[in-house]
């Protein structure tokens, strides 16, 4: 039964949405993201570790194509982050593109945070871009590798 009780415990607080900061410069924000492992930024991460991000979004216009891209800077250098997933639409869950405007997607990634020999503070940018150009959706988040 305590094992029960302790699994039950410990997936409630793994899929706990996390707090995240608007971008400034375009995106709507998502409805919600979850970090696993992280309810509140800064995030600390172990070096090497794989991670989960769960975003949940609303389009404002028809999209048929998403692409997503995260941005690390740390000490003041921003550097794209290779998620090897070039197609967001592939990873939805529960939905497929083409999605029509005002309708709501999750879209789920996992990716390998970078293995660092010392403490790493970055600020992480998220977001999905259109067939147009255009951001979908946006969020930023602190973090900390060590």
């Amino acid at each position: 039964m305590l094992r029960i009780i302790l699994v039950t415990v410990l997936l409630a607080s793994s899929a706990i949405a996390t707090n995240f900061t608007l971008c400034t410069d375009g995106g709507a924000p998502p409805i919600t993201v979850t970090v696993t492992g992280c309810a509140e930024p800064p995030c600390n991460f172990a070096s090497g570790a794989n991670i989960s991000i769960t975003v949940t979004f609303t389009v404002v216009k028809a999209v048929t194509i998403l692409l997503p891209h995260a941005l690390a800077t740390v000490l003041g250098l921003t550097i794209e982050y290779n998620l090897n997933q070039p197609d967001a639409c592939k990873q939805l869950i529960g939905s497929n593109c083409p999605l029509g405007q005002g309708m709501s997607a999750t879209y789920q990634m996992s990716m390998q945070i970078p293995k660092v020999m010392f403490k790493v503070i970055f600020v992480l940018k998220f977001f999905l871009v259109d067939q147009s150009g255009e951001r979908v959706t946006c969020f930023q988040l602190n973090g900390v590798v060590s």
